[in-house]
């Protein structure tokens, strides 16, 4: 069983209803800020509630659930992502000790006619499939890493260093839609990012196991 984990905390609408509509028929955790209390039909729910976002700590929730629910195989992703039926169909194959990440597609929209024209990103990745085996080794994202930005390339790496097969595919296509400002930039401290960046390259990520 695979289950799909993003976060939505202080999300606009549309974009969450967008992100269920174009994967009908999977099994989705989807962790939004307390107070939320918008009810979306066959979707696992998470309530965030600490006063700093943290990217970690808000896909931990939903990861240790779908761990505890059974699933084998866990995905997080970014709510404004399109999983095609390419991805879906590898990702269904993964063993312990094997994951994969993706570089995006970027699109306009989440139309046919968008997916047609869709140009790879050469910097951006994201989307971290793993068995719960794993994730479980590497106890979920780590959650020293406040705000957003960088927590995915900081998971790879880590995994990578536990002896994961972690490659970084532009193939089969993982979509993007394209927008200028990031979704929760009034609820979180962009120059997190730039922090989360240096940390994420330093020797330190690789003690996260042994000092948590």
């Amino acid at each position: 069983m695979i289950a799909i984990v993003v976060c939505a905390v202080n999300i606009e609408k549309h974009i969450i209803e967008t992100f269920l509509k174009n994967h009908k028929g999977l099994d989705i955790f989807l962790t939004v800020e307390k107070g939320n209390k918008q009810q979306y039909e066959n979707v696992t729910t998470f309530w965030y509630d600490d006063t700093l976002f943290n990217i970690g700590k808000a896909s931990n929730i939903a990861i240790n659930s779908a761990i505890e629910k059974g699933y084998d195989i866990i995905v997080k992703s970014d709510i404004d992502c399109i999983l095609s039926k390419e991805v879906i169909a590898l990702i269904s194959k993964i063993k312990p000790n094997q994951g994969y990440c993706f570089r995006y597609w970027q699109v306009k929209d989440s139309e046919a006619e968008s997916l047609k024209y869709a140009q790879i990103d050469p910097k951006i990745h994201g989307t971290v499939a793993l068995h719960s085996n794993d994730w479980k080794r590497l106890r979920g994202y780590d959650e020293r890493l406040d705000g957003y930005g960088f927590d995915d390339y900081h998971m790879t790496s880590r995994a990578r260093k536990f002896g994961i097969i972690v490659p970084t595919l532009g193939d089969p296509r993982l979509y993007h839609i394209s927008h200028p400002e990031k979704h929760n930039c009034k609820t979180t401290n962009p120059v997190r990012r730039v922090e989360n960046r240096a940390y994420a390259k330093a020797e330190d990520w690789a003690t996260y196991k042994e000092r948590s």
